[in-house]
């Protein structure tokens, strides 16, 4: 039994043939030219490809890998390979691999392979976004200047079943229900809040960033983040009195910056510190220790002659604490730090006495943020169905969907 080929990735070289992309099929035209024959006979490949996608049984919104392997059993080098795929929409490439490059004529993908070896292989894959369901042939075909004798094996059709997957709303609300919640929506919450994120996106007037504004404004997350607020300042678990407590303040209006600077105020706080409270305060509001310096000059601000409390809201208004704010809100929404501009304009809304929250909720709803979750054919065949009154359910206080 002959060996098998030895796989080799694809790597950078010169296009040297054209793969050309028609409606019924794929035709490969070779660039003839001379080889590295062997006593002056004119060199012979026999390339072949082939190709598989993953996932087997892919659906809207999905991104499919279509891996690609040309092969060689011919005697001799094929030198300049080329793998050409062509991709008809609802079908569109997405980040592509060195190597390859996008074309509107066809429209295909082509990727340089380099020179393939007597008896090797060289593989790329191409990652594409199934922007609609529906059953699809996509070609892919192989060149090479390289003579070939057998050029009927360098074509190959893949027949793609793509099955009408989850809609925008829904791979929305499944993406922001961990952020904000920690945890999956649930069959019930994602039919509630998907339908009214259809309403706020279809419907006039409509406002999207309504729906994670509601969700963040249930008892839900109300008790998540006075929790979360415990654990970091006082050290332990928030008991049930107290978080019922903070709850209802939060529903009555209190921000969270408020109910921190009450919890780092608070005597249960002051006796924990154990020695300098000031620095510990400092401590829980920029997590880091103060200088010499710093220390001073907190303990001559006037709002240290007050409640200790007043010192923690002094401390939470500075631009040093918002770009904490900012930049927690950045990495659990992206996983990236702000850039200049975003923190520029959160630190002037913060300033203006807008909540961290309701510049979450816009953060939630931005294109960078949304370009993850972008609409297909199937969300569009919607469209008749008349999301008309965005107003009608009064998700703007997230009373309509009992998160508690």
């Amino acid at each position: 039994m002959a060996d098998a080929p030895t796989i080799r990735r694809a790597g950078p070289g010169r296009l040297a043939a054209l793969v050309v992309a028609t409606a019924v099929g794929v035709a490969a035209t070779a660039v003839v030219g001379t080889g590295p024959a062997q006593a002056g006979a004119r060199a012979s490949a026999d390339l072949s490809v082939g190709v598989v996608h993953a996932p087997d049984s892919p659906e809207t919104g999905d991104d499919i890998a279509f891996t690609i392997t040309a092969t060689n059993d011919g005697p001799d080098t094929a030198v300049d390979v080329v793998a050409g795929i062509a991709l008809d929409y609802p079908l569109r490439w997405g980040d592509l691999p060195e190597g390859c490059s996008a074309s509107w004529a066809g429209p295909s993908v082509l990727c340089e392979l380099g020179d393939v070896a007597s008896g090797t292989s060289a593989v790329v894959t191409v990652e594409v976004h199934a922007y609609g369901s529906g059953l699809y042939t996509v070609p892919v075909a192989v060149a090479s200047p390289t003579s070939d004798p057998d050029s009927a094996d360098r074509v190959v059709n893949d027949v793609v079943l793509i099955r009408r997957g989850p809609s925008q709303a829904e791979r929305y609300v499944s993406g922001i229900f961990p952020i904000i919640l920690e945890r999956d929506p649930g069959p019930s919450g994602l039919a509630y809040w998907s339908e009214r994120w259809k309403r706020e996106t279809f419907g006039y007037p409509g406002n999207p960033a309504r729906i994670p504004a509601g969700i963040m404004a249930s008892d839900e997350y109300r008790r998540l983040r006075i929790g979360k607020a415990y654990e970091a300042i006082l050290g332990r678990s928030a008991d049930p009195g107290g978080l019922a407590a903070w709850v209802a303040r939060a529903r009555a209006g209190w921000t969270y910056q408020q109910i921190e600077a009450q919890l780092i105020g608070s005597g249960e706080f002051a006796s924990s510190a154990g020695g300098d409270v000031v620095a510990a305060m400092f401590e829980a509001v920029f997590q880091r220790s103060p200088s010499a310096a710093e220390l001073r000059q907190w303990k001559q601000h006037p709002a240290a002659s007050g409640p200790r409390w007043f010192l923690a809201r002094a401390m939470q208004k500075t631009t040093a604490a918002y770009d904490l704010i900012i930049a927690e809100t950045y990495g659990v929404t992206f996983g990236t730090p702000p850039d200049p501009i975003g923190r520029y304009v959160w630190q002037l809304r913060l300033r203006q006495g807008f909540t961290p929250e309701q510049l979450w909720a816009q953060l939630l709803v931005s294109s960078r943020f949304l370009q993850d979750y972008p609409y297909t054919e199937d969300d569009y065949l919607e469209l008749d169905e008349g999301y008309v009154d965005s107003n009608a359910d009064g998700v703007a206080d997230g009373s309509v969907h009992d998160l508690s």
